[in-house]
Formats: C-alpha cells, structure tokens, sequence
C-alpha cells in the first residue's frame, strides 16, 4: 500500500511541479516555446536524475537542487534570480501537496 501511495504522490507532485514551471515560463519568458509536455518531460527527468543523486552519500541532497538550478536555467534561459524564485516557488508547493497527500492517505 505505501509503495501506490509513494507513486500516487511523485506522479502528483510531478503534474504540479510541470504546470507550475510552465505557469511561471510562460509569464517571464513569453516568447519562449513552451509546452506542456516539455514542462513536463524536464519536471519528471529533473525529479528523476535528483533522486538518482540522492543516493551518493553526504552529498545526494546537496546535488539535486543544484541539478534542477542548472537544467531549468539553461533550459528556460532564466536568469538566476527568477530561477531561485521558480525553485522556491515549485519546493513550497511541493511541501504543501506533500503534506496534505500524506494527511490524506492517513484519514482514509
């Protein structure tokens, strides 16, 4: 049951990550070709390649977000500032989705 749960949630939480970069694209770079799917695609294989680095030891957690820094700014052409805000912005909203994800699944 907690592994449907842990899938059910990362899926989530990847939609919303995806609609939030795509949000925040479209309103500071509106002359960018920006999708959906490609917002998704770089959500996903940002998520993917922080979870990956997770399990390097002492280091894992330091080299996510630095990966997501990286590839959403060169990616999206964003300059560092709006980049920072997009990833607080994106690890907030994750936090809170999490967390009533996680309530949720305990009341039921």
């Amino acid at each position: 049951m907690s592994f449907v749960f842990a899938l059910v949630t990362a899926s989530i939480l990847s939609l919303l990550n995806a609609f939030i970069l795509k949000v925040y694209v479209d309103k500071h770079r509106p002359f960018e070709i920006n999708t959906y799917g490609r917002a998704m695609k770089v959500s996903s294989g940002v998520a993917f390649g922080s979870w990956a680095l997770s399990f390097i030891p002492w280091v894992g957690w330091l080299l996510g977000p630095i990966l997501w820094f990286v590839v959403v700014r060169e990616l999206y052409k964003l300059d560092a500032r709006r980049s920072l805000i997009l990833f607080l912005i994106q690890a907030v909203s994750s936090a809170i989705a999490g967390g009533l994800l996680w309530l949720g699944f305990w009341l039921i």
